[in-house]
This record gives C-alpha cells, sequence and structure tokens, in this order.
C-alpha cells in the first residue's frame, strides 16, 4: 500500500515540475518544454539509494535547500527546494526508510 508521505513543487508551489517522496520511492515529475506537452518521470526506489546528503539554506544569497541522492541505476539526482522547507525532517524520512529500511509510517515525527 504505497502512500504519499512528501511532496513538493518547484519555485514554491508555482512551478511545474515536483518531487513526490513515498513510502516505497522518490517520483520526480520534470515537464519539457515551453508548452509542458512532454514530462518525464524518475522513480528512485529506496532499496536502490546507496547514499544521499542534504544541505540546508544559508543566509543571504542562498535561498534554498538542497538534497542528492546516489542510486543505482540512476546515478546522482539533486534537488533543489524553496529556502523554509524541513529539509530535516525529509532526512529523516529517508534514513528511516533506506537506512533502517522501514517504509511504513505516513509522517515523520
Amino acid at each position: 500500500d504505497e502512500r504519499v508521505v512528501f511532496a513538493f513543487n518547484d519555485r514554491g508551489g508555482i512551478g511545474r515540475d515536483g518531487s513526490y517522496f513515498t513510502t516505497q520511492r522518490v517520483l520526480i515529475r520534470d515537464v519539457k518544454g515551453v508548452t509542458g506537452k512532454q514530462v518525464k518521470y524518475l522513480s528512485i526506489p529506496y532499496s536502490s539509494i546507496e547514499a544521499f546528503s542534504v544541505e540546508s539554506a544559508g543566509s543571504m544569497l542562498d535561498y534554498d535547500c538542497t538534497l542528492v541522492i546516489k542510486s543505482s541505476g540512476c546515478g546522482t539526482t539533486t534537488m533543489d527546494f524553496v529556502k523554509g522547507t524541513d529539509i530535516f525532517a525529509l532526512a529523516r524520512h529517508l534514513n528511516r526508510v533506506v537506512l533502517v529500511g522501514t517504509r511504513a509510517g505516513a509522517h515523520v515525527a
């Protein structure tokens, strides 16, 4: 039973692309071109993630948080999130599903 745990739109919710963290995988939607008629989906099962890192937003001109995922089959994937995103809650979720192996749970405590 797959459920969405976190969902993000790029550019603070006004963009067309999105990333979704479910109980089983990371799903990334990448809308291509001006018309948006072509959409690329990337699915990264948690079982294929070899490493990940998070970087919180800084001050002044550093307005975003970054998540980098290294996985077998997909290589390195980088995702940027707007400042104010709780990147550490996302890191706790990934710790649980990747390092501990617990796929259950609808939220991060």
